[in-house]
């Protein structure tokens, strides 16, 4: 019986299905945090999110995000990023961006400067 269990244990981590973020439709926010799940940024964010949690992963890069031309706040705070996040696909209408709690130890200036147009 203690097999089973563990064959079985096996087979659903395997066959999981990948790891989805909500997205409230009318707030505009898709959070995906407190879970430590993630490791890479998700690929469903929506084009038409106004606000981005992904706080208390175990993201360790962002090199690009998929074009969010509405989003106001990206709340990226406790993860594992060591670099800048590549955020040129949302930089025309950010607010707020929220990196504290990571292990930044590097600031590209193309990064930062995406920022700044």
């Amino acid at each position: 019986m203690d097999k089973l269990v563990i064959i079985i244990l096996l087979l659903e981590t395997f066959l999981a299905k990948p790891i989805a973020g909500d997205y409230n439709e009318v707030t505009g926010e898709y959070s995906h945090k407190g879970d430590n799940q993630l490791s890479t940024m998700p690929t469903d964010i929506p084009s038409a999110a106004l606000a981005l949690d992904l706080s208390s992963n175990v993201i360790t890069n962002v090199d690009s995000l998929p074009e969010l031309l509405h989003v106001k706040s990206i709340n990226l705070r406790k993860n594992l990023l060591t670099e800048f996040p590549d955020l040129k696909n949302a930089s025309s209408s950010l607010k707020r961006l929220f990196l504290d709690k990571n292990l930044i130890t590097r600031i590209t200036e193309d990064r930062l400067s995406a920022l700044l147009l």
